[in-house]
């Protein structure tokens, strides 16, 4: 009886866990002409629904990394003061591991 119930705790648990933390978008923020990191650039993901998944901002290099959460499509938003604001995508991720992206800004 006892072996039962754990089983079935186990399984409920199970249906219930959190995302695997590897769902994620992944990239650098770059300028068109020179290739040079965009620092402080705000990156958004928004899944398919138009909604605000989550948002990071870019490193001295330009990196970023979004956890997304789960898998499905997401476009990106990159937005900086001196720089035209970018859409870009739709980018797919996975059930497990990180996708790669390279977001191009003009000023």
């Amino acid at each position: 009886m006892k072996a039962g119930l754990l089983v079935a705790l186990i399984v409920g648990l199970s249906l219930v866990a959190e995302p695997v933390a590897g769902q994620a978008i992944q990239g650098r923020a770059v300028q068109e002409n020179t290739g040079n990191p965009i620092e402080g650039a705000v990156v958004t993901a928004i899944g398919a629904d138009g909604e605000v998944v989550t948002g990071s901002l870019t490193d001295e290099r330009g990196m970023f990394r979004l956890q997304v959460g789960r898998a499905g499509i997401y476009l990106l938003r990159l937005e900086r003061i001196g720089y035209r604001s970018i859409d870009s995508g739709p980018h797919e991720v996975s059930g497990t591991g990180t996708t790669l992206v390279e977001l191009v800004a003009s000023e």
